[in-house]
C-alpha cells in the first residue's frame, strides 16, 4: 500500500493535471468559475498551485474591473473585453503569435509597455491592455 506521503504527491500531481495553467488562465479570461475548492485533500490550493496558476489568478484580479463587455474571438486564440469606459481594451492571449493592435499596448502579465510595431508578438497566457484608440479594438 503507498504511504500517505506518496498519496498526497500523487494527488498533487493529479490536481495539477485537471488544473492545468492554460485552463485556468481560459476560465479567467471568461469570468468563467472554475469550479474548485479551496482544499485539495486537505491541502490549500495555493500550496498546490504553480507561479504560473498564481500568475493567472493575478491577471484576472488586475484586470475585471475593465472587463465589461466580451468579445470572442473567432480564431479561438484569445477573448477581448472592452472597459464601461470605452477607453480601454484587455486581451487574453491563449497562443504565441504575431498580431496588429493599435493604440498604446502593455503586457500587463510583465509589467511593461510594448515599443510601438506594425505586429506584436504576442505569448500565450499573457494579458495585454490596449489604450489610447476608440473602441471598438479589433485584432489581426
Amino acid at each position: 500500500m503507498p504511504s500517505a506521503a506518496s498519496r498526497t504527491a500523487t494527488n498533487t500531481k493529479a490536481m495539477r493535471c485537471r488544473c492545468s495553467t492554460r485552463r485556468i488562465y481560459r476560465f479567467f479570461a471568461h469570468m468563467a468559475s472554475p469550479s474548485f475548492g479551496l482544499f485539495h485533500n486537505g491541502v490549500r490550493i495555493d500550496k498546490l498551485w504553480t507561479d504560473a496558476h498564481k500568475q493567472a489568478l493575478a491577471d484576472y484580479n488586475r484586470n475585471r474591473i475593465h472587463m465589461h463587455k466580451r468579445f470572442l474571438q473567432e480564431d479561438g486564440r484569445g477573448v477581448l473585453w472592452h472597459d464601461r469606459s470605452g477607453r480601454r481594451a484587455t486581451l487574453w492571449n491563449f497562443a504565441d503569435r504575431q498580431v496588429e493592435l493599435p493604440g498604446k499596448v502593455t503586457d500587463v502579465t510583465d509589467g511593461k509597455e510594448l515599443a510601438k510595431a506594425g505586429q506584436y508578438t504576442l505569448k500565450a497566457c499573457h494579458t495585454y491592455a490596449i489604450m489610447g484608440v476608440e473602441l471598438p479594438v479589433t485584432v489581426h
